[in-house]
């Protein structure tokens, strides 16, 4: 059964491609012969098929446009008719005759403010706020060129107080709305800065002749680029094309490849792997965030979501799910989107970019999105069956929770050291922690040297394990944690849910995790008073400012391990540590 695609693309699903339908209008269809008008587009992309209708419909238009003036020619109607479209000369006077009339009439306002409630300095900030809100969503609206829906009814009174009457289907009222819609943004801006008193935009005619654009040109001098004077490249190819770039540039690594796949693919099954990449447009993907929102969790391992090619929101709705994706996961999608876009636009092969600023804003900020280990936390972790017993099976399990609390160093940085990576800088035993053999980074600030707390070394004598590792003849500081999905660490953070879960963590979803050491050391030195140039470069995180950027790698390795010794300190006791099986 054939299935009809989103409003305003003209298509219909049929099980084996895409097919074009267009309802003839009702004056027309005695003449034409018939209500609509189908025909088969033979392809079954979605952004291909897009295209092809839109190009459709327009023709038709006119078609239809033209046949009713032969139509009125034919009877000799003597009905005066306003022409179906306006002049770009029209079009200025209108939105100029509108602006002038706004600013008159809010000057009015504040010029006679009798029988209103006094004019207060909080209702002239409520008023500013009003009008940045409204400014907003105006801005939305014309993103998502949505005018007619925004300014429609404004228009209709513009055209009616003109006596001016044309079809709202016509090119001319659209860009009308357009124009209109853009005008209002700019008249908002005036008078959020009057509300304040601030006139420094001119007189009414002045911001009248800075708002109204001039007439456009002909058509042929601002016509876009032809399509075909673009680089013909697949969407398929512009994504291998990206890939290959990552991958050269040694940032992306097979694992990353591999998490990333599900996006590309989405994206490729959505517009169609064949489809130019110069032409996908903005408004495919409003319907690509839509239908990504739809989707319930994990649907991408989901048979029955396994190709979303000709997929529709009519389709996910009568599935029925519970739940949709995660706000995170959605801008994942829309993320990898806009990287490949902008990968198009760069080589040539896309004048914009029609996925930028689609993502949603992030629902949390990044510090809340993990939680440190609280005290009692702590005491769970480190008093629990298996360190007070000594009940560890494995050296990973004893060591990388006491070192992620000590160092701050991700999970990944310590699964993956090798024994040479142990060594002693200046007199300080340190953690080199570099991109030396098969390791990776998350950035190229986490290339640093971390200096070991005098815990670890004249305590628990991790410098001692380490050098009974090697004389073993291991290269690897942690040998039984072998790479799976392109990390050392996965498996060891699969131990670790099941560790804290056992100790009688809060098993809060994705709120405690081994990443939480690194907060708790953060959050420890930032209570300690210390600079957070100072904490940024033991953390290896990316400075916030240029000046942090440039001057935290100056830091000498003792005046950190000075730091460390002195700020870092955990209300636990770690002595019954010292006779164990991987520290004796």
């Amino acid at each position: 059964m054939a299935k009809t695609a989103p409003h305003g693309t003209y298509l219909v699903r049929t099980p084996y491609s895409y097919c074009f339908r267009y309802r003839i209008p009702p004056d027309l269809r005695e003449v034409v012969g018939k209500s609509e008008i189908r025909y088969s587009l033979k392809t079954g992309y979605i952004g291909k098929a897009k295209a092809m209708a839109l190009e459709l419909a327009g023709r038709i238009q006119r078609l239809c446009a033209d046949l009713r003036d032969i139509i009125d020619n034919e009877r000799g109607s003597v009905t005066i008719r306003m022409p179906k479209e306006l002049s770009p000369e029209k079009i200025q006077e209108l939105i100029a005759g509108w602006v002038r009339d706004t600013l008159k009439e809010e000057e009015q306002e504040r010029a006679r403010p009798y029988g209103k409630a006094p004019v207060t300095r909080q209702r002239i900030d409520n008023q500013h706020e009003a009008f940045d809100w409204v400014q907003t969503e105006f801005k939305e609206s014309l993103s998502l060129s949505q005018h007619v829906e925004a300014v429609g009814h404004q228009v209709d009174e513009v055209l009616e107080k003109q006596g001016i009457v044309i079809d709202k289907d016509s090119d001319s009222y659209h860009q009308l709305c357009r124009e209109m819609l853009k005008a209002s943004i700019r008249v908002l801006e005036v008078e959020k800065e009057r509300t304040y008193g601030n006139y420094s935009s001119g007189t009414d005619e002045q911001v009248v002749e800075s708002i109204v654009p001039s007439p456009p040109k002909p058509v042929e001098v601002v016509q876009a680029p032809a399509v075909d004077q673009l680089p013909s490249i697949s969407l398929q190819e512009l994504i291998d094309e990206y890939q290959d770039e990552r991958v050269k540039a040694g940032r992306w690594k097979e694992g990353t490849i591999r998490n990333y796949r599900p996006y590309m693919v989405t994206l490729a099954q959505f517009l169609g792997a064949d489809a130019q990449a110069s032409t996908i447009t903005r408004p495919q993907m409003v319907d690509y965030k839509k239908l990504l929102s739809s989707l319930p969790p994990g649907f991408a391992r989901l048979k029955q979501y396994k190709d979303i090619s000709g997929l529709t929101l009519k389709d996910i709705k009568k599935a029925k799910h519970d739940k949709q994706i995660d706000i995170m996961t959605l801008r994942a999608y829309l993320q990898m989107a806009e990287s490949v876009f902008s990968f198009g636009v760069r080589n040539g092969y896309m004048e914009k970019n029609p996925a930028e600023g689609l993502k949603p804003p992030k629902k949390k900020q990044a510090r809340e999105q993990r939680q440190a280990f609280d005290d009692d936390d702590l005491q769970k972790l480190f008093h629990s069956n298996e360190y007070l017993n000594d009940k560890h099976k494995s050296p990973y399990q004893f060591w990388l929770p006491i070192l992620g609390l000590y160092t701050g160093c991700r999970l990944e940085e310590l699964a993956q050291l090798y024994v040479e990576d142990v060594k002693q800088v200046e007199g300080v035993w340190c953690l080199d922690i570099n991109t030396e053999k098969d390791k990776s980074l998350k950035n190229e600030a986490s290339d640093r040297m971390v200096p070991l707390h005098p815990v670890l070394v004249d305590v628990l004598n991790f410098p001692a394990f380490v050098e009974k590792v090697k004389a073993k003849g291991q290269e690897r500081v942690f040998e039984e944690l072998k790479k799976q999905s392109g990390d050392y660490g996965h498996y060891a953070s699969r131990w670790f849910s099941t560790f804290k879960k056992k100790a009688g963590i809060d098993m809060t979803p994705n709120k405690k995790v081994f990443h939480s050491f690194r907060h708790n050391f953060t959050d420890t030195l930032f209570k300690g008073m210390v600079m957070e140039t100072v904490i940024e470069e033991l953390t290896g995180r990316a400075g916030k400012t240029e000046t942090s950027r440039r001057y935290a790698k100056g830091y000498n390795i003792k005046d950190l391990y000075q730091t460390v010794s002195e700020k870092l300190d955990y209300p636990i006791g770690l002595s019954h540590l010292k006779n164990s099986k991987w520290t004796r």
